[in-house]
Protein backbone atom coordinates (compact mmCIF):
# COMPACT_ATOMS: atom_id res chain seq x y z
CA UNK A 1 0.00 0.00 0.00
CA UNK A 2 2.95 2.40 0.65
CA UNK A 3 4.52 1.52 -2.20
CA UNK A 4 1.64 2.44 -4.40
CA UNK A 5 1.15 5.84 -2.08
CA UNK A 6 4.73 6.32 -3.35
CA UNK A 7 4.25 5.82 -7.02
CA UNK A 8 1.15 7.52 -7.19
CA UNK A 9 2.95 10.38 -5.72
CA UNK A 10 6.27 9.82 -7.87
CA UNK A 11 3.57 9.80 -11.01
CA UNK A 12 2.34 13.29 -9.82
CA UNK A 13 5.51 15.05 -9.43
CA UNK A 14 6.49 13.24 -12.70
CA UNK A 15 3.19 14.80 -14.17
CA UNK A 16 3.75 18.08 -12.86
CA UNK A 17 7.36 18.56 -14.29
CA UNK A 18 6.12 17.35 -17.66
CA UNK A 19 3.85 20.12 -17.47
CA UNK A 20 6.31 22.66 -16.31
CA UNK A 21 8.96 21.96 -18.82
CA UNK A 22 6.19 21.43 -21.77
CA UNK A 23 5.33 25.25 -21.01
CA UNK A 24 9.24 26.12 -21.22
CA UNK A 25 9.49 24.75 -24.42
CA UNK A 26 6.05 26.35 -25.77
CA UNK A 27 7.79 29.64 -24.40
CA UNK A 28 10.77 29.08 -25.96
CA UNK A 29 9.20 27.98 -29.61
CA UNK A 30 7.49 31.47 -29.38
CA UNK A 31 10.44 33.93 -28.43
CA UNK A 32 12.25 31.71 -31.13
CA UNK A 33 9.26 32.30 -33.76
CA UNK A 34 9.22 35.56 -32.53
CA UNK A 35 12.98 35.99 -33.14
CA UNK A 36 12.90 34.29 -36.81
CA UNK A 37 9.87 36.90 -38.29
CA UNK A 38 11.77 40.10 -37.02
CA UNK A 39 15.03 38.79 -38.27
CA UNK A 40 12.83 38.09 -41.45
CA UNK A 41 11.37 41.80 -41.33
CA UNK A 42 14.78 43.26 -40.87
CA UNK A 43 15.96 40.88 -43.98
CA UNK A 44 13.25 42.62 -46.00
CA UNK A 45 13.58 46.46 -45.20
CA UNK A 46 17.25 45.88 -45.62
CA UNK A 47 16.51 44.48 -49.35
CA UNK A 48 14.26 47.62 -50.17
CA UNK A 49 17.08 49.73 -48.86
CA UNK A 50 19.69 48.33 -51.18
CA UNK A 51 16.83 47.96 -54.11
CA UNK A 52 16.25 51.67 -53.30
CA UNK A 53 19.90 52.52 -52.95
CA UNK A 54 20.90 50.71 -56.02
CA UNK A 55 18.03 52.93 -58.18
CA UNK A 56 19.55 56.34 -57.03
CA UNK A 57 22.76 55.30 -57.93
CA UNK A 58 21.72 54.10 -61.36
CA UNK A 59 19.58 57.41 -61.56
CA UNK A 60 22.85 59.69 -60.50
CA UNK A 61 25.04 57.45 -63.12
CA UNK A 62 22.66 58.25 -65.73
CA UNK A 63 22.16 62.18 -65.13
CA UNK A 64 26.05 62.28 -64.83
CA UNK A 65 26.51 60.51 -68.33
CA UNK A 66 23.82 63.00 -69.84
CA UNK A 67 25.68 65.63 -68.90
CA UNK A 68 28.58 64.55 -69.49
CA UNK A 69 26.93 64.18 -73.31
CA UNK A 70 25.38 67.20 -73.05
CA UNK A 71 29.36 69.36 -72.36
CA UNK A 72 30.84 67.27 -75.28
CA UNK A 73 28.00 68.35 -77.50
CA UNK A 74 28.48 71.58 -76.51
CA UNK A 75 32.14 71.79 -76.92
CA UNK A 76 31.71 70.10 -79.93
CA UNK A 77 29.79 72.74 -81.30
CA UNK A 78 31.97 75.73 -79.96
CA UNK A 79 34.55 74.55 -82.24
CA UNK A 80 32.56 74.03 -85.20
CA UNK A 81 31.52 77.81 -84.67
CA UNK A 82 35.03 79.05 -84.50
CA UNK A 83 35.62 76.71 -87.14
CA UNK A 84 33.04 78.56 -89.33
CA UNK A 85 34.27 82.04 -88.08
CA UNK A 86 37.65 81.50 -89.42
CA UNK A 87 36.64 80.13 -92.69
CA UNK A 88 34.60 83.08 -92.72
CA UNK A 89 37.45 85.32 -92.14
CA UNK A 90 39.71 83.51 -94.83
CA UNK A 91 36.93 83.99 -97.28
CA UNK A 92 36.89 87.74 -96.51
CA UNK A 93 40.78 88.34 -96.28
Amino acid sequence: MVEIESNVKLMQEYQERAQQCGAQVSKHKVDGDFKMRSLGMKITKTQALQDQASKKRIKIVAEIETEGNDEVKKKAQQEKKKKERKRRLREII
